[in-house]
């Protein structure tokens, strides 16, 4: 394939996706003004991204068994989001910013709660163990309490963290972030922890405490592999040459070396793929298909010429019924990389699902020439072939 065909297949895709969230369809509650709204499955699209903007003095509260995607809250004053036990966020992400006396009061668990540039925040959960983790930037004036344990409750916040955590925080600051979890610290027992995130070289956040202890388990592995490797090259009795004992030690060197954290080092474009890419490999392996689509699609973002990515978000697409998505991410993994059975597999189905079964038939032919003893791929041919068969008649 030309580089001109392949560009041209790589900005259809990303073009495919301009203005399109991974996560779901968008649902825009705007500039309300002093009402009790109550937000019903009905109002809703299907897989609902709900997202509050603008809104004053209103109350919003999810009806029973109200299923979204992601909660998304910008530019509220004097408001209250309410979320009942019965509800559900399937990526457990709820994101709020820039409001202003706002009092979110959840029932479920929510996995990661994100608070940025925004003052005089209430947050309150049901039960401590349904904090996931709570990552703070800009935020004056946050309070964190739990029904079941007050003895929690914590007032947080810039001014808090500054006098408590971090007195070099500029109170102006609003980009460093700062997370809380409910967490064990030195095997000892759970207590409400907050601390300022850093960031390795692949962009894997983290804080000190969790890096110090990641480096001292990576030490001792470190020290027991050359304690092993210096009893094993004893025993040998000469069978090693000096030369042959050298490069053996430099082996493992290099092989701790490579499995420490480097903190403080450049993040290189690669590594931040990587890392986003083996996200959304985690969350397709428990079925959360659509945050998985999320983590593949930033791994694109920042690095597109990764065939993985493309065909593993295509097969993301297809478990969501999304096809004509699917036939662009695997059209733009077969650009990158022609020989790509799955891909072509994946084309396949995208293209079956689209009842254009000539073209499915010729994408199932492609990746059984490739790849001859698929039997997935036979079957699939067959089921095509009777169905353009079904049309000619």
């Amino acid at each position: 394939m030309s580089d001109g065909k392949r560009a041209e297949m790589l900005k259809k895709a990303k073009d495919a996706m301009v203005g399109k969230k991974p996560e779901g369809n968008e649902h825009k509650i705007i500039g309300k003004k002093d009402e009790e709204i109550t937000v019903t499955q009905a109002d809703l699209p299907e897989t609902p991204v709900l997202f509050l903007q603008g809104c004053e003095g209103c109350g919003f509260t999810f009806a029973p068994n109200v299923t979204v995607v992601k909660v998304l809250i910008e530019g509220l004053k004097r408001c209250k989001i309410t979320i009942p036990q019965s509800a559900k966020i399937t990526t457990s992400v709820v994101e709020i910013w820039r409001c202003e006396d706002v009092e979110f009061d959840t029932s479920i668990t929510i996995g990661t709660l994100q608070l940025d540039l925004s003052s005089s925040l209430a947050v309150q959960f049901a039960r401590v163990e349904q904090l996931g983790q709570l990552v703070q930037a800009g935020v004056n004036e946050l309070r964190l309490s739990f029904s079941d344990n007050p003895a929690l409750n914590v007032v947080t916040g810039t001014a808090a963290i500054r006098a408590s955590i971090c007195p070099d925080l500029e109170p102006e600051d609003n980009s460093t972030q700062f997370i809380t979890r409910y967490v064990a610290v030195d095997g000892g027992e759970n207590q409400l922890l907050t601390e300022e995130i850093l960031r390795l070289a692949n962009d894997f956040p983290t804080t000190a405490r969790e890096k110090a202890a990641h480096d001292r388990d990576i030490e001792a592995k470190h020290k027991a592999l050359h304690e092993m490797a210096g009893s094993l090259l004893s025993g040998a009795k000469g069978a090693l040459s000096e030369a042959d004992k050298k490069d053996l030690e430099g082996e493992l060197t290099k092989a701790s070396a490579g499995a420490k954290s480097d903190l403080g080092a450049e993040a290189t474009v690669e590594a931040r793929a990587e890392y986003r890419r083996q996200l959304g490999n985690e969350q397709f392996k428990i079925g959360e298909y659509q945050q998985a689509a999320v983590h593949y699609t930033e791994a694109i973002d920042l690095k597109q010429d990764i065939a993985s990515v493309w065909c593993n978000r295509a097969m993301c697409w297809l478990k969501l019924a999304h096809a004509d998505k699917a036939l662009v991410d695997a059209d733009a993994c077969i650009a990158l990389d022609a020989e790509y059975t799955k891909a072509h597999f994946r084309r396949g189905v995208a293209l079956y699902q689209l009842e254009r079964y000539r073209e499915a038939c010729e994408a199932y032919g492609k990746a059984l020439q490739l790849e001859p003893t698929n039997d997935q791929a036979k079957a699939s041919l067959r089921l095509a072939e009777r169905k353009l068969a079904l049309e000619s008649q």
